[in-house]
């Protein structure tokens, strides 16, 4: 099972409203995001009309990833 980003956002949605505690670490982003989208909760998906372009790349031989770009063509 691959855990992503949208997994802690629909875990962060389902903490609204409730009494909650919540581990993380510091290799997760996931409290300073939270904290951004706290002061720009009025930005929505500037990428909405983006188009996306994946290059697969490795590392060595067990290591691979993606790179990502989106981009607006208007």
């Amino acid at each position: 099972m691959s855990w992503g980003l949208s997994d802690y956002l629909d875990v962060i949605a389902s903490l609204a409203g409730q009494r909650y505690i919540y581990f993380t670490s510091s290799k997760s982003s996931i409290v300073e995001l939270c904290e951004w989208l706290g002061r720009n909760a009025g930005v929505g998906n500037i990428f909405a009309e983006a188009i996306r372009s994946d290059v697969a790349a490795t590392v060595n031989y067990s290591a691979r990833y993606s790179d990502i770009m989106l981009y607006n063509a208007v």
